[in-house]
Protein backbone atom coordinates (compact mmCIF):
# COMPACT_ATOMS: atom_id res chain seq x y z
CA UNK A 1 0.00 0.00 0.00
CA UNK A 2 1.73 3.18 -1.51
CA UNK A 3 1.55 6.16 0.64
CA UNK A 4 3.58 9.17 -0.43
CA UNK A 5 4.68 12.29 2.16
CA UNK A 6 5.54 15.27 -0.68
CA UNK A 7 8.27 17.84 0.45
CA UNK A 8 6.92 21.72 -0.03
CA UNK A 9 9.12 22.21 -3.35
CA UNK A 10 7.29 23.78 -6.35
CA UNK A 11 8.33 21.72 -9.09
CA UNK A 12 8.65 18.64 -7.31
CA UNK A 13 5.35 18.82 -5.94
CA UNK A 14 3.22 19.80 -9.19
CA UNK A 15 5.05 16.32 -10.97
CA UNK A 16 3.93 14.44 -8.08
CA UNK A 17 0.48 15.73 -7.60
CA UNK A 18 0.03 15.44 -11.16
CA UNK A 19 1.26 11.85 -10.93
CA UNK A 20 -0.66 11.15 -8.07
CA UNK A 21 -3.72 12.26 -9.61
CA UNK A 22 -3.16 9.82 -12.61
CA UNK A 23 -2.90 7.08 -10.11
CA UNK A 24 -5.99 7.87 -8.63
CA UNK A 25 -7.98 7.88 -11.77
CA UNK A 26 -6.86 4.60 -12.85
CA UNK A 27 -4.33 5.61 -15.65
CA UNK A 28 -1.36 6.23 -15.74
CA UNK A 29 0.18 8.87 -18.40
CA UNK A 30 3.50 9.71 -18.12
CA UNK A 31 3.87 13.46 -17.46
CA UNK A 32 5.45 13.85 -21.05
CA UNK A 33 5.88 11.58 -23.74
CA UNK A 34 8.04 11.12 -27.12
CA UNK A 35 5.89 13.86 -28.46
CA UNK A 36 7.73 16.02 -26.23
CA UNK A 37 10.79 16.33 -25.21
CA UNK A 38 11.78 15.73 -21.10
CA UNK A 39 12.82 18.74 -19.83
CA UNK A 40 16.28 19.55 -18.42
CA UNK A 41 14.55 19.47 -14.61
CA UNK A 42 12.94 15.95 -15.74
CA UNK A 43 16.25 14.92 -17.96
CA UNK A 44 18.63 15.24 -14.76
CA UNK A 45 19.61 12.40 -12.39
CA UNK A 46 17.37 11.84 -9.45
CA UNK A 47 18.77 10.88 -5.73
CA UNK A 48 17.23 8.46 -3.48
CA UNK A 49 17.83 6.68 -0.16
CA UNK A 50 16.06 2.96 -0.11
CA UNK A 51 15.77 1.72 3.17
CA UNK A 52 13.52 -1.76 3.81
CA UNK A 53 12.51 -3.74 6.94
CA UNK A 54 12.56 -1.92 10.04
CA UNK A 55 10.55 -3.28 12.36
CA UNK A 56 9.97 -0.63 14.53
CA UNK A 57 8.40 -1.65 18.07
CA UNK A 58 5.74 0.40 20.35
CA UNK A 59 9.20 0.31 22.98
CA UNK A 60 12.60 2.11 21.53
CA UNK A 61 14.77 -0.22 23.83
CA UNK A 62 13.21 -3.31 21.94
CA UNK A 63 15.59 -5.51 20.91
CA UNK A 64 15.43 -8.79 18.29
CA UNK A 65 18.69 -10.68 17.53
CA UNK A 66 20.88 -8.20 19.81
CA UNK A 67 19.79 -5.68 17.52
CA UNK A 68 18.32 -2.23 19.16
CA UNK A 69 16.02 -1.53 15.55
CA UNK A 70 14.97 2.12 16.87
CA UNK A 71 18.88 2.71 17.63
CA UNK A 72 19.37 1.64 13.57
CA UNK A 73 16.75 3.41 12.62
CA UNK A 74 18.30 6.73 14.19
CA UNK A 75 21.31 5.79 12.54
CA UNK A 76 20.35 5.32 9.37
CA UNK A 77 18.24 8.33 9.28
CA UNK A 78 20.40 10.76 10.38
CA UNK A 79 23.11 9.52 7.75
CA UNK A 80 20.28 9.73 5.02
CA UNK A 81 19.87 13.23 5.80
CA UNK A 82 23.44 13.78 5.42
CA UNK A 83 23.66 12.74 1.78
CA UNK A 84 20.36 14.89 1.36
CA UNK A 85 18.91 12.63 -0.61
CA UNK A 86 15.32 14.18 -2.79
CA UNK A 87 13.13 11.04 -2.39
CA UNK A 88 13.23 8.32 0.10
CA UNK A 89 11.69 4.69 -0.42
CA UNK A 90 10.89 2.57 3.01
CA UNK A 91 10.31 -0.54 1.34
CA UNK A 92 7.72 -2.18 3.77
CA UNK A 93 7.72 -3.65 7.12
CA UNK A 94 8.45 -0.52 9.20
CA UNK A 95 6.25 -1.90 12.11
CA UNK A 96 7.61 -4.47 14.41
CA UNK A 97 5.27 -7.21 13.72
CA UNK A 98 1.40 -6.61 13.37
CA UNK A 99 1.13 -2.90 12.69
CA UNK A 100 0.26 -1.75 15.93
CA UNK A 101 -0.33 1.95 16.14
CA UNK A 102 1.90 2.59 18.87
CA UNK A 103 4.82 0.80 16.52
CA UNK A 104 3.82 3.63 13.40
CA UNK A 105 3.83 5.78 16.67
CA UNK A 106 7.53 5.32 17.35
CA UNK A 107 8.73 4.78 13.88
CA UNK A 108 6.54 8.46 12.81
CA UNK A 109 9.08 9.82 15.81
CA UNK A 110 12.47 8.45 14.71
CA UNK A 111 11.75 9.60 10.86
CA UNK A 112 10.56 13.25 11.76
CA UNK A 113 13.74 14.99 11.14
CA UNK A 114 13.28 13.80 7.00
CA UNK A 115 10.05 15.71 7.37
CA UNK A 116 11.74 18.88 8.22
CA UNK A 117 14.04 18.52 4.77
CA UNK A 118 13.09 19.42 0.97
CA UNK A 119 12.64 15.15 0.94
CA UNK A 120 9.90 13.13 -0.34
CA UNK A 121 8.87 10.02 1.23
CA UNK A 122 7.58 7.11 0.26
CA UNK A 123 6.29 4.10 1.67
CA UNK A 124 5.12 0.40 0.57
CA UNK A 125 3.49 -1.95 3.04
CA UNK A 126 4.96 -5.32 4.02
CA UNK A 127 3.71 -8.25 6.02
CA UNK A 128 4.39 -6.92 9.02
CA UNK A 129 2.37 -4.01 8.80
CA UNK A 130 -1.50 -3.15 8.76
CA UNK A 131 -3.36 -1.27 6.03
CA UNK A 132 -5.58 0.90 7.97
CA UNK A 133 -2.56 1.44 11.15
CA UNK A 134 -0.46 2.78 9.15
CA UNK A 135 -3.06 5.05 6.79
CA UNK A 136 -3.94 6.68 10.09
CA UNK A 137 -0.63 7.19 11.08
CA UNK A 138 -0.05 9.23 7.99
CA UNK A 139 -1.21 12.70 6.37
CA UNK A 140 -1.54 11.47 2.77
CA UNK A 141 -4.31 9.63 1.07
CA UNK A 142 -2.66 9.60 -2.44
CA UNK A 143 -3.26 6.20 -3.67
CA UNK A 144 -5.36 3.98 -5.90
CA UNK A 145 -7.80 1.04 -4.13
CA UNK A 146 -7.70 -2.46 -5.74
CA UNK A 147 -9.83 -4.80 -3.84
CA UNK A 148 -7.76 -4.03 -0.07
CA UNK A 149 -4.72 -3.23 -2.36
CA UNK A 150 -3.69 0.63 -2.15
CA UNK A 151 -1.23 1.16 -5.30
CA UNK A 152 0.14 4.10 -6.84
CA UNK A 153 2.18 5.13 -10.00
CA UNK A 154 4.28 8.49 -9.96
CA UNK A 155 6.80 10.46 -12.56
CA UNK A 156 9.62 11.39 -10.66
CA UNK A 157 12.56 13.01 -12.66
CA UNK A 158 12.87 11.09 -16.03
CA UNK A 159 11.45 7.78 -14.77
CA UNK A 160 7.63 6.38 -14.23
CA UNK A 161 7.68 4.57 -10.66
CA UNK A 162 5.02 2.19 -9.56
CA UNK A 163 4.93 1.19 -6.46
CA UNK A 164 2.61 -2.15 -5.45
CA UNK A 165 1.50 -3.68 -2.55
CA UNK A 166 2.16 -7.07 -2.17
CA UNK A 167 1.18 -7.12 1.42
CA UNK A 168 -1.61 -10.51 1.94
CA UNK A 169 -1.60 -10.95 5.45
CA UNK A 170 -0.55 -9.09 8.52
CA UNK A 171 2.31 -11.29 10.08
CA UNK A 172 2.11 -13.85 7.71
CA UNK A 173 5.74 -14.34 5.58
CA UNK A 174 4.61 -14.93 1.71
CA UNK A 175 3.23 -11.99 -0.13
CA UNK A 176 0.86 -12.02 -3.24
CA UNK A 177 -0.41 -9.22 -5.60
CA UNK A 178 -3.30 -10.38 -6.98
CA UNK A 179 -5.01 -11.01 -10.61
CA UNK A 180 -6.69 -7.55 -10.44
CA UNK A 181 -3.16 -5.64 -9.10
CA UNK A 182 -1.15 -7.49 -11.93
CA UNK A 183 -3.91 -6.27 -14.66
CA UNK A 184 -3.34 -3.09 -13.28
CA UNK A 185 0.38 -3.17 -13.39
CA UNK A 186 0.32 -4.62 -16.85
CA UNK A 187 -2.42 -1.56 -18.44
CA UNK A 188 0.11 1.06 -16.07
CA UNK A 189 3.33 0.29 -17.87
CA UNK A 190 1.41 0.36 -21.11
CA UNK A 191 -0.04 3.30 -20.77
CA UNK A 192 3.62 4.97 -19.97
CA UNK A 193 5.07 2.35 -22.53
CA UNK A 194 7.86 5.02 -23.31
CA UNK A 195 9.00 5.83 -20.09
CA UNK A 196 11.31 3.94 -18.19
CA UNK A 197 9.90 2.22 -15.01
CA UNK A 198 10.60 1.49 -11.42
CA UNK A 199 8.61 -1.03 -9.96
CA UNK A 200 8.69 -1.55 -5.79
CA UNK A 201 7.55 -4.08 -3.86
CA UNK A 202 8.02 -5.35 -0.22
CA UNK A 203 8.06 -9.07 -0.93
CA UNK A 204 10.97 -10.94 -3.58
CA UNK A 205 9.65 -11.66 -6.38
CA UNK A 206 11.05 -15.38 -6.25
CA UNK A 207 9.10 -18.75 -5.92
CA UNK A 208 10.36 -19.51 -2.06
CA UNK A 209 7.57 -20.18 0.68
CA UNK A 210 8.27 -16.43 2.11
CA UNK A 211 8.16 -14.54 -1.26
CA UNK A 212 5.70 -13.54 -3.22
CA UNK A 213 3.15 -15.86 -4.45
CA UNK A 214 2.41 -15.18 -7.73
CA UNK A 215 5.94 -14.30 -8.76
CA UNK A 216 5.71 -16.23 -12.08
CA UNK A 217 2.48 -13.67 -12.83
CA UNK A 218 4.69 -10.98 -11.63
CA UNK A 219 7.15 -11.96 -13.81
CA UNK A 220 5.19 -12.05 -17.22
CA UNK A 221 4.05 -8.98 -16.94
CA UNK A 222 7.57 -7.15 -16.46
CA UNK A 223 10.11 -9.07 -18.13
CA UNK A 224 8.56 -8.28 -21.58
CA UNK A 225 7.68 -4.69 -20.74
CA UNK A 226 11.19 -3.25 -21.56
CA UNK A 227 10.52 -0.27 -20.22
CA UNK A 228 10.85 -1.81 -16.94
CA UNK A 229 14.67 -1.20 -15.77
CA UNK A 230 14.60 -2.37 -12.51
CA UNK A 231 12.36 -4.08 -9.50
CA UNK A 232 13.67 -2.78 -5.99
CA UNK A 233 11.86 -5.16 -3.12
CA UNK A 234 12.82 -5.58 0.70
CA UNK A 235 11.64 -9.04 2.95
CA UNK A 236 14.70 -10.84 2.93
CA UNK A 237 17.22 -9.38 4.83
CA UNK A 238 19.69 -9.28 2.44
CA UNK A 239 21.68 -6.88 0.00
CA UNK A 240 21.77 -9.03 -3.25
CA UNK A 241 21.54 -8.08 -6.92
CA UNK A 242 20.98 -10.08 -10.26
CA UNK A 243 19.60 -9.50 -13.49
CA UNK A 244 17.04 -11.52 -15.94
CA UNK A 245 16.77 -10.52 -19.39
CA UNK A 246 18.47 -7.22 -18.41
CA UNK A 247 16.26 -6.34 -16.04
CA UNK A 248 17.85 -5.63 -12.48
CA UNK A 249 16.95 -7.16 -9.28
CA UNK A 250 17.69 -5.18 -6.59
CA UNK A 251 17.37 -6.73 -2.85
CA UNK A 252 17.40 -3.90 -0.25
CA UNK A 253 19.29 -4.95 3.05
CA UNK A 254 17.48 -4.97 6.16
CA UNK A 255 17.07 -2.05 8.62
CA UNK A 256 15.99 -2.46 12.03
CA UNK A 257 17.54 -6.73 12.64
CA UNK A 258 19.43 -9.53 10.64
CA UNK A 259 18.53 -13.03 10.09
CA UNK A 260 21.88 -13.93 10.24
CA UNK A 261 25.06 -12.31 11.70
CA UNK A 262 26.81 -12.73 8.47
CA UNK A 263 24.10 -10.65 6.59
CA UNK A 264 25.08 -7.07 7.03
CA UNK A 265 22.26 -4.18 7.74
CA UNK A 266 22.18 -0.64 6.37
CA UNK A 267 20.45 1.11 3.19
CA UNK A 268 21.10 2.04 -0.27
CA UNK A 269 21.42 5.66 -1.32
CA UNK A 270 20.93 5.97 -5.52
CA UNK A 271 21.25 8.08 -8.18
CA UNK A 272 18.56 7.23 -10.85
CA UNK A 273 18.84 8.77 -14.45
CA UNK A 274 18.77 7.96 -17.58
CA UNK A 275 22.53 7.08 -17.98
CA UNK A 276 21.95 4.23 -15.65
CA UNK A 277 21.48 3.71 -11.55
CA UNK A 278 24.15 3.56 -9.13
CA UNK A 279 24.10 2.09 -5.70
CA UNK A 280 25.90 3.10 -3.06
CA UNK A 281 25.68 0.60 -0.21
CA UNK A 282 25.72 1.83 3.53
CA UNK A 283 26.02 -0.75 5.81
CA UNK A 284 25.73 -0.30 10.45
CA UNK A 285 28.50 -1.23 11.80
CA UNK A 286 28.98 -1.96 15.91
CA UNK A 287 29.45 -4.20 18.27
CA UNK A 288 26.01 -4.18 19.83
CA UNK A 289 25.34 -1.02 19.96
CA UNK A 290 25.50 -1.05 15.96
CA UNK A 291 25.72 3.25 15.91
CA UNK A 292 28.07 3.97 13.47
CA UNK A 293 27.65 3.60 9.64
CA UNK A 294 30.36 2.76 6.82
CA UNK A 295 30.02 2.81 2.96
CA UNK A 296 30.75 -0.69 2.00
CA UNK A 297 30.14 -1.06 -1.90
CA UNK A 298 29.22 0.35 -4.96
CA UNK A 299 27.02 -0.85 -7.93
CA UNK A 300 26.47 0.77 -11.45
CA UNK A 301 23.23 -0.66 -13.37
CA UNK A 302 23.33 -0.49 -16.88
CA UNK A 303 19.60 0.10 -18.42
CA UNK A 304 18.55 -2.40 -21.15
Amino acid sequence: MPIHWTAEQPLTRRRFLAGAAAGLLGGCTPLYSRRRQPSPEEQRDTRWAFLADTHIHRSPDKTVRRCNMARNLRSAVAHVLAAAPEHVLFNGDMAFARGKPEDYATFEQIVAPLREKPISMHFTLGNHDHRDNFISSRRDRTCRLVNEKRISSLTIGSFHWVFLDSLRRVHRLSGALGEDQLLWLANCLDAAHDVPAIVCLHHNPEPTLFGLKDTSAFLDVVLPRRQVKAVIFGHTHAYRRWQTDGLHFVNLPAVGYWFSPSTPLGWISASIGLRGITLEVYELVGTGRRESIRHTTTARLLLR
